[in-house]
This record gives structure tokens, sequence and C-alpha cells, in this order.
């Protein structure tokens, strides 16, 4: 019979519940070395745990990933002495070799390369071999290792990733893996557990991590963990080497480091007895002493977390959501703006100690069926604060809970889990106040889920759900340091899961070098995108969509002498409204009031989720410009109202500066074409964008 591991919590707090001491702040020797430490994301853990020991405190991290952080140590720009990596690749070695930079690797844990497939193949072990000829294709399909009559998917890293530079050196040796299908290119270690749990790749998926992220930070109950060569991976397996693909994790530092540096004490302490029992207690595999014993789940907290039952009904629903709106959303009826006014006297009583009467200011942005209603307090020293929610349900009457968002009998709560990944996935999941670029590194914490009674949610747009958390959430840094708010998730809600669902989305991302160079980490890189549209369930469209993006991004890097800048990075950002995704090639700065910003648009691409139909935004403004259902809005400042120009038309040869998409009210999405400052003052044009779409289409 085989195993399923839940999700293990793995918060910092859990490092205290695990034995590990500490001592007071005041006693720390490496006060001033911890902002110059970085490292692979699966090492998290082992630097908080080094931190709360010496410090007495909880500490939010962010490493680089495992490429980033050789890059940084070997670049002085970035200030870092010490990381914790696998072992470096030849692409590593060369960043330190062009750098004039001598690497000093020294290993600290035991570590191993495992191999992952899906909870529906019957296969449970295989040998060096076999999994050798799967990854160079002499082996395609699962019937040639023992297996069923499928096809094998075999997932890979990126290049230079960490897990990546294991597989080739733990297992492929001197022998060349095969040039991954590019929706087998995975860009995180999450994403790869994610499309080797998902249901449609079923029993074909294979993929790989590190046993420490696959077991104990990223734990996948559809995921099963293989043996290699009849050994299965575990603490004891992997301490005493009969598994044969274990490795090390390494502190790396520069050779020409000095003997009484505090990175080099710290890696002497992490050596010692008593840091190898602290290895031992964050649940790494030490050099020296006892094996970490495995954590218990429990039970009860797992099945919120992972059982459920929707209540929402069998229909589909319809609304309009209004984001921002030229005019007033209707009027609410009566009989519901009683329920919302008792809701908000309830709320406010609870969180204020007096009744607040709602007004149409409180409301937030609704739709035709819903409306959005928040409150919560300000938040005192600590970052505490207490929140309200609720969602009204206009035709029904009634306020809904979470489970009502969903299909009578769907497994709600698991289905948010399984979108709440700590990858790059922005497609699925959107960390608010964090850097714009997907990279695992943006991910707070990690942790169980959410439990099947989360209060806080509200409708972020028609298809989308918006979890909200208060004060004492994992995901919410005390400190303020890093963020001023806490975090917000946002899943997409998915047509075959929920009445109010649309089509999903969900991007992964491959970087490709370019011609461009930067002085401060060298060749630029830009994000190509591919999206997986309802979990793999439209192949054909996807694999039309991602060949143009394909396309498009090959054609913005071949032009990248054009639009570079030192200080603008490449980022690609999706949005999805019902059968429709805009994917945009946009160019990221910083504000100046701190944080990043859209500074331009390289693309702005509209596909058809259905069939995979591109629409070009060019065309569409020429065909459209001068039509009936072209709105010109133009202000004088940004801060005067706007004002509607009626039987406006462009000068001649005129063209757009710039694309956005957005919503008007009660024209639903628009197209929006942003135009020089010219004699109106601010000038963009509005099109109706699911109209046109439609108008194009049956034309």
């Amino acid at each position: 019979m085989r195993k399923r591991k839940g999700i293990v919590l793995l918060l910092v707090m859990c490092l205290v519940l695990w034995g590990v001491s500490f001592v007071s702040a005041e006693e720390d020797p490496f006060d001033d070395l911890w902002d110059r430490i970085d490292g692979s994301t699966a090492t998290v853990p082992l630097v908080q745990a080094m931190r709360l020991h010496f410090q007495g405190k909880e500490a939010r991290l962010q490493h680089s990933t495992t490429s980033f952080a050789y890059e940084k140590l070997c670049n002085d720009y970035f200030d870092i002495d010490l990381i914790f990596v696998t072992p470096p690749s030849p692409g590593d070695l060369d960043v330190a070799w062009n750098q004039a930079v001598e690497l000093e690797t020294i290993p600290v844990t035991r570590e191993a390369l495992v191999f992952l497939n899906n909870v529906q193949n019957p296969v449970e072990s295989l040998t060096v071999q076999e999994l050798r000829d799967i990854y160079t294709g002499r082996f395609i399909n699962w019937s040639e290792v023992g297996g069923q009559d499928a096809a094998i998917l075999p997932f890979q890293r990126p290049y230079r990733s960490g897990s990546q530079s294991l597989f080739l050196a733990c297992l492929m040796g001197s022998e060349t893996p095969m040039e991954p299908a590019m929706d087998l290119l995975v860009e995180s270690m999450g994403l790869l557990i994610d499309q080797v749990s998902a249901y449609n790749n079923g029993p074909g998926a294979l993929g790989y991590s590190v046993f420490y992220y696959a077991t104990r930070m990223y734990a996948n109950e559809k995921v099963c963990v293989l043996a290699v060569d009849g050994v299965m991976p575990n603490a004891q397996t992997i301490a005493d080497g009969t598994y044969p693909l274990s490795t090390h994790y390494y502190a790396v530092l520069r050779k020409d480091t000095p003997p009484d540096h505090p990175a080099r004490q710290l890696v002497a302490w992490l050596l010692s007895e008593e840091g190898q029992r602290l290895v031992a207690e964050a649940g790494y595999v030490p050099l020296i002493g006892d094996v970490p014993a495995q954590p218990e789940v429990d039970a009860e907290e797992w099945a919120r977390t992972r059982v459920s039952s929707g209540t929402g009904g069998t229909e589909p629903r319809e609304h309009t959501f209004h984001v921002w709106y030229r005019t007033m959303i209707p009027e609410l009826p009566e009989d519901v703006r009683t329920l919302a006014g008792a809701w908000w006297a309830q709320a406010s009583m609870e969180l204020y100690g007096e009744e607040t009467e709602l007004v149409a200011a409180s409301y937030r942005p609704g739709s035709s069926a819903i409306l959005n209603l928040a409150m919560r307090t300000d938040s005192d020293e600590e970052g505490n604060f207490q929140r309200r929610t609720a969602v009204v349900d206009i035709g029904q009457k009634k306020i809904l809970q979470l489970s009502d968002l969903f299909y009578d009998g769907v497994n709600y709560i698991d289905y948010i889990n399984s979108h709440i990944a700590f990858s790059a996935d922005r497609g699925s999941v959107h960390w608010e106040g964090v850097p714009p670029r997907p990279s695992e590194e943006n991910n707070l914490t990690i942790f169980t889920g959410l439990p099947n009674d989360h209060p806080y949610f509200l409708f972020f747009d028609a298809h989308t759900v918006e979890l909200l958390f208060d004060g004492g959430s994992p995901f919410w840094d005390q400190s303020g340091e890093y963020y001023y708010e806490p975090v917000r998730v946002f899943v997409p809600l998915n047509h075959w899961v929920s009445p109010w669902g649309g089509c999903t989305v969900e991007t992964s991302y491959r970087d490709h070098p370019t011609s461009a160079e930067r002085a401060y980490v060298g060749a630029l890189l830009f994000p190509v995108p591919s999206l997986r549209i309802d979990g793999g369930n439209m192949p054909e469209a996807e694999a039309r969509i991602n060949a143009k993006l394909a396309q498009i991004a090959q054609r913005h890097i071949a032009e990248v002498d054009s639009w570079v800048c030192d200080d603008e990075w490449p980022e690609i950002r999706t949005e999805v409204f019902g059968q429709y995704a805009a994917v945009m090639f946009c160019l990221i700065g910083q504000h100046p009031m701190g944080g990043a910003e859209v500074k331009s648009e390289l693309s702005i691409n509209i596909f058809d989720l259905h069939t995979g139909e591109w629409f070009d935004t060019d065309e569409l403004f020429d065909t459209w410009k001068d039509s009936p259902q072209a709105v010109y809005v133009a202000r004088d400042t940004w801060q005067e109202p706007q004002e509607i120009l009626t039987d406006y038309r462009l000068p001649e040869g005129m063209r757009p500066a710039s694309i956005r998409l957005g919503y008007t009210y009660p024209e639903g999405l628009t197209l929006n074409y942003y135009f020089d400052i010219i004699e109106e003052g601010w000038l963009w044009m509005e099109l109706p964008l699911l109209f046109i779409l439609q108008e194009e289409k049956s034309s």
C-alpha cells in the first residue's frame, strides 16, 4: 500500500515546536551577517532556524534561488558573503570565472535528488538506468518500465536551477538529457510538483526535486516519491548513503574570505555538534548525529485543509463586474440594502463597539449579482488588527459562505489550496506587495493550507475570489519591515468547479537570454510565458496560444536593443476575462515613492481561450477607432473630472502611445488606447472589448 503524505506545516514557529533553541538577540555574534546571506528556496528554513537560534526572534527571509544566489555572491554589487545552495553547476562556475572569483564549497547537510510521479501511476520504483533512458528519450512509455500503457511526461527544470544541476550531476553524468518541450519545462520547484500532481497529467507525469523541499516544504498527497534501485529516499537511507542519488547542501563563500570573517565562523558553528543538532531539529539530514524525526501531521487540521463540500447549487451564475465605472452602480433592492445594513451594523459593533450606518461610499466594488462589504480596524504597533468581510448575493438575498462559491459536492478547499502554490505562477496566485517579477523568493512562508471555513473573502473580479487575512495570519510580517498591508491571495474560479467560474489560466515562464548586458547581473533574461488553460483541458487552444506567445517573445528579444534600459526589466502580466485572456509584455521600473510600476508595454495580446485565436490590438484600433463603439474620454489633468467627447475623430495618423485593459460601467471590459498629451489634454479611447471580439469572430 502506498502512503500519501499530507502537506506539512512549516512555519517559523514550527522550528520552536521542533525544539530549535535560541539565545538572546544581544548575544548574537552574527547580527551584521544575516542580511548578507542568500541561497536556494529549500535552504530558507535552515537559515531561519539559525537566525532564530542566535536572535531569539522570527525572521522573514528572501532567498534568490540557486543560480541568482551564485550570481550575487560573485558580484560585489550585491554585498553577499555566504550562500546555502546545491553544488555549483558549470554555468555557476562560469559566472564565478567571469568575475575572477574562486569559490569554496563546504558541505553542511545531506540531501538527495528524488523523483516523483502521480498517485494514479502504479510504478513505485525505477532504476538509475531506467531514469536515464526516460530522460534521454530511449523510453517513452510507462509500459517499458513496468507501468501502464501511457506516454511518459518527463518534466524538467530550467538550466542552472538547483534541482536541474543536481539532476545533471547525480543522475545523467556524462549523458545529455533530451531537450524538453516548452510545456514540460517548469520554472519553479513548486510548480513542477503541481504539474506532477495535476489530474489531467495523471499517470504520465514524472518529475524531480530535492528531498527536503518535496517532503517537508511542499509535500503533496497527490504525488508519490519513487524508490530508486529499490531504495526509498528517507532520512536514514540518505544519511547512510544507501539511496543512490544522495548529495549535500553546501555553504559557499569566496575562497579569499578572511579566516576570522563572520561567514566562516557561522559555517564552523553549523558544522559543530550543536550546529548539526540544529540541522536535524529543522528537519534536514545532518552530516553527524541522529537523523530528524518525521513530523506528525494533525489529522483533524489536515482534514480542515483538504476535505469540504460545495453548497453553491448546480447552475452557473452570470454577472457583470464593476471595478471602476463612469456612472454609479444601480440602486440595490431595498431588502438587499436591509440585509447588508444589518451585517454592517453588527460588524462595526464587533470591531468598534458601536453600530455605524452602511452608506454607498462603504461599498467595495461589486457586480450585477453580488455586493462586496469589508471592514477592518487600524493596525496596532505590532501589526495586529481585526477584519470582517461579507459577500451579499443580490439575487438570492443572502450572505455567502466560502462553500457557496462552488458547485454542490465540490471539494472546494482542496481546489483552493492546490492553487495557493508557492511558486512563480502569477496566473494562479498573486501576492500583494511583493516584487512583481515571478520568483519563488516572494513567498512569505510555507503553510498547511487554508481551512474550509476561512471567513475572509471577497470577489476580486467576475471569476476570481480574493482571500484576505487578519493580523494573526501566517502571511503577515509582524515587523512591518517589508509590507504595510497583509498579503492578499487571489484564486481563480474555474467554470467546472464554480457557478461563478470562467476559464482559468496558469502562467509559467522560462528565462531566455538576450544580447543585452547589465552591469549588476550580467546578461538580461527575458521571461517567455507559457499558458496552461483549464488545468490542461484545452490542449489545442493552449498549443496555439503558446506557439504565438513564443513567436511574440522572440520578436521582443530580437529587438532588445531598442527598449532595454538599466533601471527597467521585462515582465509578463496575464489577465483573464471569461473566455478571453490578455497577455501583456511590460517594462517594469522603480516607482519614485518605492515599489515598482509599469513603465510601458512592449505589446498587449488578446487571446480566445476556447479557440486559441489571437487578436491584433493594432488591427482592432484601425478597424474600430471611427466606429460608434469607440468612446473618447479626455481630462485636462488627472485630477480633473473626465469628459466624454461626442462625435470625436482622431487627428490623421495619430497612433496610441500605450494600451491597457480596464472596466467601465455599463460597458464592462474595455480595451483602452492612450495617446500622448494633445490639445484636449489627457486623451484615451475605450472599446467595449467583449462586444468587438464577438463582432470580429462573426465577421
